[in-house]
């Protein structure tokens, strides 16, 4: 008979890996959804990553849980403690989660761009600071 430390222990980390995978796909749904322009549903994408990533952090916390009183260099490593589907999954979400990063940062550099651009079409234009920048110019028919 299992006792109720493993089976609970068990639960968590199964809840951990689905919560992990679904907090993936709703990255990927994420990006879906700025590719397409998608507004409504990268605002529904992100409040669903918001209550995925308190639900992973709490089951994160009730799973990797550390003596705080023993020195770091006592604490046994992550990646003994853990089974490694569970090393796995959070390799997953992390890159992920870089690619997520990667994909905003791009849009976000895109829209500033088409702002600066429209802003100097509408004769709004005003030039950046920095030697780099002084030297980007425009041009655009319309």
């Amino acid at each position: 008979m299992m006792d109720m430390g493993a089976t609970d222990r068990d639960q968590r980390t199964r809840a951990y890996l689905e919560t992990a995978h679904s907090l993936v796909q709703e990255l990927e749904r994420a990006m879906q959804a700025i590719s397409c322009n998608g507004l409504s549903d990268l605002e529904e994408s992100l409040a669903e990553q918001e209550v995925l990533t308190v639900r992973l952090r709490s089951l994160r916390r009730q799973l990797w849980v550390f003596n705080d009183t023993q020195p770091a260099c006592l604490r046994p490593a992550l990646e003994r403690e853990l089974p490694s589907d569970l090393v796995s999954a959070d390799a997953e979400l992390q890159a992920a989660n870089r690619v997520y990063e990667a994909v905003l940062g791009h849009s976000s550099h895109s829209a500033a761009l088409m702002t600066s651009l429209l802003g100097s079409a509408n004769g709004q234009f005003q030039e950046a600071s920095g030697a780099r920048l002084k030297y980007q110019t425009w041009s655009c028919r319309m």
